[in-house]
């Protein structure tokens, strides 16, 4: 099968995220199973090259981020006509790739924005966003959606998707990279673990209200930022005001070696975000065997089991949030029980899996085409 996908970024950009580990799992397996696969994304500063190759998935890269989905569009229709299939991930503003092109489109949503964007970026730009999802909802209605969760799923629909073209294909883990550390791995004081893009729409200043509460509680403890985004030199600027300075380290960017050794040193992850597609650092974590506290929001209400493999949270509970990361930091026997179980359900997450069931629905669409 000829396979052309889209996405803002590809897995080499420095601004790559969870989007983009996912579309490596699956394109490089599709390549792997002998299928011609392309990708059309975004050019960045200090790129190597328009046209590169990158783990066996020819990439070209057409415009710089900022204007890739009005640019896109046009490289969509000036392709060669022997594409079977196209893949756009819609994590951003959706290129509305069904106006362009008769050949199959599935649009493959990690996570709407919808009300949550607000608050987080300036007005003007969150309402523009906020439309552009609802005008994506009716511009992609005929076409098959492939979703990462159960609750994206039911989100979709509401926005306008018939549920009949909703495809549920949970995100993998690489469990030959995040495992369990050796014995005598984890910090020897509490510690409290976050990962992810450092953006206001993050709500990582939640995790630092909460390890306020935390620190006066165990004295001890500490809390690591793995990450890099905008809202950097604002959260130091905030950290440095709590006088948590000597508690809190934020270590920008990690190599996922690196940042496995942390998810394997950390006693638990907190993840207090008000709506994600899945938390695909939550189930790495898991595999680490660290158990986490999260928000009881979309996506992580299904890569957290609730008082299994870590606890659920209503969001914006500050004082809640820090009561259940205290209870882990300070009952261990409850910490190894939960670790041991968030081991055995990111066990059953594959990206072979994800590969394999993604391809299903590429193949559903092609046979539904005209």
């Amino acid at each position: 099968m000829r396979i052309l996908i889209v996405n803002h970024r590809d897995w080499l950009n420095p601004r790559a995220g969870g989007v983009e580990e996912v579309l490596r799992q699956t394109a490089t397996r599709w390549v792997a199973s002998g299928h011609d696969v392309r990708l059309l994304a975004s050019d960045f500063r200090g790129s190597s090259g328009r046209q590169i190759t990158a783990e066996g998935v020819p990439v070209t890269r057409c415009a710089r981020e900022e204007v890739f989905n009005w640019v896109a569009p046009w490289s969509v229709r000036r392709w060669p006509a022997n594409v079977d299939v196209i893949v756009e991930h819609i994590s951003k503003i959706a290129c509305m790739l069904p106006w362009y092109t008769r050949r199959p489109v599935v649009g493959y949503v990690h996570h709407l924005f919808g009300k949550t964007i607000f608050g987080s970026m300036p007005w003007p730009v969150a309402a523009y966003v906020e439309q552009m999802e609802k005008v994506a909802m009716r511009v992609y209605r005929q076409c098959l959606f492939i979703t990462v969760s159960e609750s994206t799923a039911q989100d979709i629909v509401m926005n306008g998707i018939p549920a009949a073209n909703m495809r549920v294909v949970y995100n993998g883990v690489d469990l030959d990279r995040f495992r369990p550390g050796p014995p005598g791995s984890k910090t020897a004081q509490p510690s409290v673990l976050w990962v992810g893009r450092v953006r206001k729409t993050k709500c990582v200043t939640h995790v630092v209200d909460a390890f306020e509460i935390v620190a006066r509680q165990l004295p001890g403890a500490t809390l690591t930022i793995v990450g890099q985004g905008d809202f950097e030199t604002e959260l130091r600027r905030i950290i440095a005001s709590k006088h948590l300075q000597q508690r809190v380290t934020m270590t920008g960017y990690l190599d996922a070696e690196r940042l496995r050794d942390e998810m394997q040193r950390a006693w638990v992850l907190a993840y207090p975000s008000p709506k994600e597609g899945w938390g695909l650092c939550v189930t790495e974590a898991a595999a680490c065997g660290t158990p986490t506290v999260a928000s009881n929001s979309p996506g992580l209400c299904e890569s957290v089991r609730d008082g299994e493999s870590g606890f659920l949270v209503r969001h914006g509970d500050i004082a809640g949030f820090a009561e259940k990361v205290s209870l882990l930091l300070t009952d261990d026997a409850l910490r190894h029980r939960m670790g041991e179980a968030a081991i055995e359900a990111a066990n059953l997450l594959t990206w072979d899996e994800t590969a394999r069931r993604a391809l299903d629905v590429l193949q559903e669409a092609v046979k539904r085409s005209p």
